[in-house]
């Protein structure tokens, strides 16, 4: 082993799971031992059997909370993180401001319906949507839920007017505040430039 090797095994690994009920953070070391770990509940709001919401904010503090417990144990702080890994909704989507981070809408759960509609002209079309995009034609998706937000929520109107206005899994804009360091990349999506 190189003595950068050797220096690189002592770091420690973050993981943050932003799951649908509960916001997880851990730390490991690279044999897979658990060093420290935080997690927090977040709120599911189910409006109808089609509608299912969660709160931007308080998925954003959870995952403030969860990752300051964990980078704040002193084992990790003496460590130090060398990688981080990512598990989150990836189907749940919110509007936000481009420039503010400010979420505009609610959060559309992975298990909102309530686009089903948009998605039945073109359910004759479905295999070739699948074998251009590799997903199946289901409203779990992301592209009905966004065309819905701008059909139900007038006031997305001026953002977007103003190019102010982003879609998407809220996620990757909410981590650089909340890490020393912004990530070369992200797996999930790329936020915006900080102007």
């Amino acid at each position: 082993m190189t003595v950068l090797a050797d220096r690189q095994s002592d770091k420690l690994i973050l993981a943050l799971d932003v799951g649908t009920l509960s916001v997880r953070a851990s730390a490991y070391d690279f044999a897979g031992n658990a060093v420290a770990f935080a997690d927090r509940p977040v709120a599911l709001h189910q409006l109808s059997s089609s509608e299912i919401e969660q709160d931007a904010v308080e998925i954003n503090t959870a995952v403030h909370t969860v990752m300051q417990q964990v980078l704040a144990d002193p084992i990790v702080q003496q460590r130090g993180i060398v990688c981080a890994g990512l598990a989150s909704q990836r189907s749940s989507i919110v509007a936000w401001n481009r420039h503010t981070g400010e979420p505009l809408t609610p959060v559309l759960s992975w298990q909102d319906r309530r686009a089903a509609a948009y998605l039945e002209p073109l359910a004759s079309k479905s295999v070739a949507i699948k074998k251009k995009s590799g997903l199946f034609l289901s409203p779990h998706y992301g592209a009905s839920k966004l065309r819905w937000l701008l059909d139900n929520y007038p006031e997305l109107e001026r953002p977007l007017r103003h190019k102010e206005l982003i879609f998407g899994p809220w996620l990757p804009l909410s981590l650089p505040t909340c890490w020393k360091a912004r990530p070369a990349s992200w797996t999930t999506s790329t936020p915006p430039a900080p102007s």
